[in-house]
């Protein structure tokens, strides 16, 4: 095994880049004779380096886990979006488990999926680190600036079309049923499961099929906002602020703990809120 001077994680003894990070290793000079070294799958090598029939599987692959995850999401979403949320809370303890089994189920696929090509987590960017700590507020501060700055320009110019109490109903359609062991247990679970596969595995796949990175980042950020729209239309596009970040983030840096961290922090903020006040 080789051992990657940039992450610390082993590759194949073979491998001319670390099949973790895409760092080179050193080679030494080939013999011209000798046969051509094998090209691994799970490389992160530009598109003409797969063949056909591993790309085609590959974007069944990303379809179908993007369906299962999110296909229901996405329906709600616009059901949501264009009938309004219901004047009572619809989210009893009931739906709250409903949805950890649902994202548990996605997750194993996604962990499967990797599976089948020699690959895990770390591929796509889980690897613990105490920089990422250190990140986590200045990220978590990008993302909150960048979420205002896309608020302001949106009610700024589309205000008077947009439902200015859509985050009180919000707030009642997840609380009012009260918060509850299922709903604190999913607000961090959820971090993970959108992190890992909406913007981890989606921008690795889709960076390693030869998109250039305006394209990876701009797609990660349209999945992300389609099943927002519960929210209504205006905080769903003031989400494209801070998703762009977290994006941006994940493509300079291709580590992933930072932006879940950050996630969580949205995330946990108002069940613990609606925790302490509850919603009457």
């Amino acid at each position: 095994m080789k051992q990657c001077s940039s992450c610390g994680l082993n590759s194949s003894e073979i491998a001319l880049y670390c099949q973790s990070c895409g760092t080179a290793f050193a080679t030494a000079a080939l013999d011209p004779n000798a046969p051509p070294l094998p090209i691994f799958e799970n490389e992160p090598v530009i598109r003409d380096s797969f063949l056909a029939t591993d790309s085609k599987s590959r974007i069944f692959e990303i379809f179908l886990i993007l369906f299962i995850a999110f296909g229901g999401s996405f329906l709600v979403s616009t059901h949501h979006l264009i009938t309004g949320l219901p004047q009572e809370g619809g989210r009893d303890s009931f739906r709250w488990w409903y949805s950890i089994c649902r994202e548990l189920g996605a997750l194993v696929l996604l962990w499967y999926v990797l599976r089948r090509h020699l690959e895990g987590l770390s591929h796509i960017g889980l690897r613990w680190n105490a920089l990422d700590l250190a990140l986590t507020p200045v990220l978590w501060a990008l993302c909150y600036a960048a979420y205002h700055v896309a608020h302001f320009f949106i009610w700024t110019y589309a205000g008077p079309l947009l439902d200015s109490r859509m985050d009180v109903r919000v707030a009642s359609y997840l609380f009012s049923d009260g918060v509850t062991a299922g709903t604190l247990l999913f607000g961090m679970l959820n971090p993970f499961y959108e992190e890992l596969i909406v913007r981890a595995y989606l921008m690795t796949q889709l960076r390693r099929l030869g998109n250039n990175w305006v394209i990876v980042i701009a797609v990660s950020v349209l999945v992300q906002i389609s099943y927002h729209f519960y929210q209504g239309t205006w905080a769903a596009l003031s989400h494209i602020g801070e998703f762009l970040v977290l994006s941006i983030y994940f493509a300079i840096t291709k580590r992933i703990v930072a932006p879940i961290l950050v996630h969580l922090a949205f995330d946990m903020w108002p069940t613990i809120y609606y925790l302490v006040r509850p919603i009457h």
